[in-house]
């Protein structure tokens, strides 16, 4: 697999703002057009994420274009489905707050002297947990992907920072909150949209951890492009060594096994010490022998029925 790393965004996202009930009230809304608190300086939102167009600022690939289409109004196929204009699902109504963004202005909105690769601004549904990263890149050309890193930050690196488990639910099973976090660094890959002027991107699922009300927790979030990958994938199965069927146009030959059913993955089943033997899968010699065995199973009621599914599955 080739990765070729793009950008990596040192964000430290406060995950208080990220929990929900039974986290005390704060009343906090990044609302363009309702802010909570108002007038608060770099405390109140001013960036209206369903604004049409945004005006990315102290950025030589971006700044000269004067403005840039959001991504929820530039028409592309890979996001079809989310590029619905007025009629998108990013409305504060609906749960959707800023957690963070930058087109080169500070929170106070004056100039970022330190120069971005792009403009993105990540998005946060509070009441399905979502977090959404948006994001456009110069230079991506016609990649595979995009690939959108989350990590939580360690303790180590930052101090007063402390995991939490917001990605449980990406291990193989969900995490439980009396568990040491498991899962500290997941990846969702993002269509790359083809085009520098065009917003890729991705979507992670967070878990709720109600100890982000007691502490601050943190994430990094990276951006690469996946240019070639190499896809192995493995799989494991229960069957018989001996062929099921052989089949020959020599009559000398005695095709046996075309006679027989098999059964495997048998498994056993403990009870009072003693091993019971249960069946796993039959696979049966033949459709006739199938249905035959269901219907000395069923009721006579049944039969046509089972007949008219065996035909079925004789002419294929």
């Amino acid at each position: 697999m080739k990765i070729t790393c793009l950008l990596g965004l040192y964000l430290i996202i406060s995950l208080t703002i990220l929990a929900q009930s039974p986290c005390p009230l704060n009343g906090i809304s990044t609302d363009p057009n309702n802010p909570v608190p108002a007038n608060s300086g770099f405390k109140t939102n001013t960036f209206n994420w369903m604004d049409e167009v945004f005006h990315p600022y102290n950025d030589q690939d971006y700044t000269s274009r004067g403005w840039i289409t959001n991504f929820f109004y530039y028409s592309n196929t890979f996001y079809s489905s989310f590029i619905q204009g007025v009629a998108s699902d990013f409305y504060p109504k609906d749960g959707w707050e800023l957690i963070k963004r930058d087109f080169g202005l500070l929170s106070d909105e004056s100039i970022n002297v330190e120069t971005r690769e792009g403009p993105y601004f990540i998005l946060y549904n509070k009441y399905s947990g979502k977090l959404r990263v948006i994001g456009t890149f110069p230079g991506i050309g016609t990649q595979q992907a995009i690939l959108v890193t989350l990590r939580l930050i360690p303790p180590e690196e930052k101090v007063g920072k402390k995991p939490s488990a917001i990605l449980g639910l990406y291990g193989n099973n969900a995490q439980t909150l009396d568990q040491k976090t498991a899962v500290t660094t997941v990846v969702s890959p993002a269509s790359c949209p083809g085009m520098d002027i065009a917003f890729f991107m991705a979507d992670f699922q967070m878990a709720y951890d109600a100890c982000t009300c007691q502490f601050e927790s943190g994430l990094n979030i990276y951006f690469s492009t996946l240019e070639t990958a190499d896809l192995k994938l493995y799989g494991r199965g229960l069957g018989t060594e001996d062929p099921i069927n052989i089949f020959t146009e020599d009559a000398s030959i005695n095709s046996l096994d075309a006679t027989r059913s098999f059964l495997t993955s048998v498994y056993a089943i403990p009870a009072n010490g003693i091993d019971q033997i249960e069946a796993g899968h039959l696979i049966y010699k033949d459709i006739n022998s199938l249905t035959n065995d269901y219907k000395s199973k069923s009721s006579s009621a049944d039969f046509l029925a089972l007949d008219f599914f065996g035909s079925v599955l004789t002419m294929g």
